[in-house]
């Protein structure tokens, strides 16, 4: 979806939501260190998201109570994903240290994916 038509999109969908209603998404995370693959793997993909830019598109949109995480995704741990785990913790701690002395905001979800639950209603 466009840079342009993300915005009225979005609105449409908070308009379309009942006084209780709630908007769930998904999206690949450019602060994960796959973001940048991710985001160019497919030519249709025009714009991606961090949690800091997945809110602030939210908040524009009206909605007043967002919640951004990274999915849980279940499956069997073998050895190559403990791995795999622990050279992205490590990573993540390293860019950490990078943004904090560059003095940029941090990131707050790492992972793979972002989700968001954004609440028509401040009072969920």
């Amino acid at each position: 979806i466009s840079k342009e038509d993300i915005i009225p999109l979005i609105c449409a969908c908070r308009e379309a939501l009942t006084d209780d209603g709630i908007l769930l998404l998904e999206t690949p995370n450019m602060a994960n260190i796959d973001g940048m693959f991710m985001r160019y793997s497919d030519f249709s993909h025009v714009i991606g998201y961090t949690n800091l830019s997945l809110k602030q598109m939210l908040s524009i949109c009206g909605f007043k109570k967002i919640k951004i995480f990274s999915p849980n995704i279940l499956f069997k741990k073998n050895i190559k994903q403990k791995i795999w785990k622990l050279l992205l913790k490590i990573h993540n701690f390293l860019y950490k240290i990078e943004r904090k002395i560059a003095g940029m905001n941090l990131p707050t979800v790492y992972g793979s994916f972002l989700s968001a639950v954004a609440y028509k209603s401040q009072e969920k």
